[in-house]
């Protein structure tokens, strides 16, 4: 890795180190101590029965560089499309990071993977459908 990871910093998890086995998705560390000579790491929204990793069992986010301009903003409201374009959920975009492609990676919430990012062309900005006017009566049906 080429940063050092802190406190508040945003990694992904993986089960085994050197990035093997399952990703348990991208967290926020919230605590280091050093166990043993080794420096442990504590995550926040640890869904496995260890919320600790050491540091070989983490990678830093990238997040996009200073002034890149994104389709979609944290806090938009989108849908999200599958294969076939089918859609599978609507959700609020959590973090924006920047793949190895060059491309951006959206992370959703709520999701059942946290670990897998939407890509652009797979989601479309949900419309509001109801716009509230002061000057014209509201009526609930």
């Amino acid at each position: 890795m080429n940063e050092k990871i802190e406190i508040g910093s945003l990694v992904f998890c993986y089960l085994r180190e050197r990035y093997v086995g399952r990703c348990y998705g991208l967290k926020t560390v919230v605590e280091i101590v050093q166990e043993n000579g080794l420096d442990m790491y504590r995550v926040t929204r640890a869904d496995c029965d260890d919320e600790w990793y050491p540091a070989n069992n983490l990678v830093l986010a990238q997040f996009p560089p200073a002034g890149t301009e994104t389709k979609f903003k944290v806090g938009d409201h989108v849908h999200c499309f599958g294969t076939y374009q089918n859609h599978y959920t609507t959700a609020h975009i959590e973090h924006i990071l920047w793949s190895d492609d060059g491309k951006p990676e959206y992370y959703i919430t709520p999701t059942d993977t946290p670990w897998c990012p939407v890509r652009e062309d797979a989601m479309k900005l949900v419309v509001e459908m109801f716009v509230a006017d002061p000057d014209l009566p509201v009526m609930v049906f």
